[in-house]
């Protein structure tokens, strides 16, 4: 619905075309509660707490249509299991404990993506090892990891994976092994749990309460008389427009690096947020299955109520999601994904990370998956066959100096990636086509050799020192660890 405000008395002398252009269009969305006769006419409901029996009903029938109408998003049968997986079976609701599945075990199970924010509780070590497989009280857990449990619970699945409860924290070698399963572990998870707005493993998500954005709901607590078409007389509240870009990329679980491959491997997310639950998977972030994507009602799941309509930055998963999806298709089709792989680094690079060191680990899960769909080989983050089309990038934020620069990170690849440094980059989009072809890399401790034939013209001395001993066909790439230069990202 859209709305014109009506004018004050103060308007009356004011020219027409004056008071119009004071005027703001509002757009609005009518909701009615469960139960209510409006709720026969207005398909939205207004938000439920997150740990009540409706918000969990919703949950759960956003999970079944999935799994049981979604081609696209498969089953939930899984080929592989974790290492470790958190059993929360109801035998003792007090209790979970660590369990090793078999390789030939049937079973389905959640993953948690959260920010941790800091030391927990608990975690696994060599020495809590033991006890933890043993089991420990549900109490002795961080808030956020307790409301998964039990969010787990009620999806009816048993087992839960949690990176700080299944991968052994003081051992490097467990984590190498772990890490090195990442793509695996979360893309054959039947649905990932997000905590989308705690900022560390104590906050929960589950008991926070509701919190609507300032001037989400017009009129506040006001319930507006409503007739029906039948001639009951019915009660409606409006909610601001939820799809505003001023509420993209609100999640502070959107802020971190680690959950980028999180959210784009998991064939199903359930956002839990301050405000509502949300649930995006492949076939369909709307998940109601009918109407044009501009005019459906969001998140309604077939033969379902709708949900209070509030994407927030639900636009920005699923715009990387569409993303993710179209390099793995180009992928596995042979295709060029070299753009499509530009504009999610930049999108990544954008996210905070608390070690350096992790800059491409934190992203190697999704490096694996390509790899694997496309056999090509990814150089510190640069796809071999368009090299020459991703070197051209650039800091966002800021020239990075010479050594010592805040922006050059200890990440261990060379001045040419972009992995290079800790900050947001861009690339130089001077090639929309296929122009040059790599013909061959050698990747040295000191140097980057690419072979290369050009297709097109393009003046490419700007950016690149020939080789004078190979001619134009081979361009060589210095590393320059104590440039001043911004072409040092060259």
């Amino acid at each position: 619905m859209r709305v014109l405000p009506a004018a004050s008395d103060k308007d009356n002398d004011v020219d027409l075309g004056v008071m119009r252009s004071r005027l703001k269009s509002l757009i609005f969305v009518p909701v009615a509660a469960y139960g209510t006769p409006g709720a026969k006419v207005f398909p939205c409901r207004p938000p439920e707490p997150p740990n009540s029996p409706v918000s969990f009903e919703v949950a759960n029938s956003w999970l079944q249509t999935c799994l049981t109408e979604h081609e696209t998003c498969g089953r939930g049968d899984r080929t592989t299991w974790p290492s470790r997986v958190v059993d929360v079976s109801t035998s003792d609701p007090d209790t979970i404990r660590l369990y090793k599945p078999s390789p030939c075990e049937q079973g389905q199970y959640a993953c948690l993506s959260y920010c941790w924010g800091g030391p927990q509780n608990v975690t696994l070590t060599r020495s809590s090892l033991n006890r933890l497989f043993s089991g420990i009280p549900v109490r002795e857990l961080g808030q956020t990891i307790r409301d998964a449990v039990e969010v787990t619970r009620r999806l009816g699945l048993r087992y839960l994976w949690v990176d700080a409860l299944c991968i052994i924290q003081d051992s490097d070698e467990d984590k190498d092994v772990e890490l090195s399963r990442m793509s695996k572990i979360y893309q054959q998870a039947t649905v990932t749990i997000a905590a989308a707005d705690p900022v560390s493993s104590e906050d929960g998500f589950l008991h926070r309460g509701l919190n609507p954005p300032p001037k989400r709901r017009l009129g506040g607590d006001r319930l507006d008389p409503f007739v029906m078409p039948f001639g009951a007389d019915g009660t409606v509240q409006l909610y601001d427009n939820p799809c505003l870009s001023r509420y993209f990329q609100r999640f502070h679980l959107n802020s971190r690096a680690w959950t980028l491959q999180e959210m784009l491997l998991s064939p199903r997310v359930l956002f839990y947020t301050a405000e509502e639950p949300l649930w995006l998977c492949q076939a369909d972030r709307a998940n109601d299955g009918d109407g044009d994507a501009a005019t459906r009602v969001p998140y309604c799941p077939r033969g379902a109520e709708t949900v209070w309509p509030s994407p927030y930055c639900h636009e920005t998963n699923a715009s990387e999601r569409e993303e993710w999806l179209e390099i793995l298709r180009l992928a596995a089709d042979g295709g060029l994904f070299w753009e499509t792989w530009e504009k999610l680094v930049e999108s990544y690079t954008m996210r905070d990370m608390t070690f350096p060191t992790d800059r491409l680990r934190a992203m190697q899960a999704l490096i694996d998956a390509v790899q694997h769909a496309s056999g090509h080989r990814c150089l510190h983050g640069h796809w071999e066959p368009w090299l020459i089309q991703l070197l051209p990038w650039y800091v966002l934020h800021g020239v990075f100096g010479g050594e010592g620069s805040s922006h050059r990170a200890p990440t261990g690849s060379p001045s040419w990636s972009w992995a290079s440094v800790n900050d947001s980059v861009r690339f130089y989009r001077l090639w929309q086509n296929q122009c040059v072809t790599v013909l061959g890399v050698r990747d040295g401790d000191d140097a980057l050799k690419i072979e290369c034939l050009v297709v097109a013209a393009l003046d490419l001395q700007k950016l690149v020192n020939t080789s004078p001993e190979k001619g134009n066909g081979a361009t060589y790439f210095p590393d320059l660890p104590k440039a001043s230069s911004r072409n040092d990202g060259l």
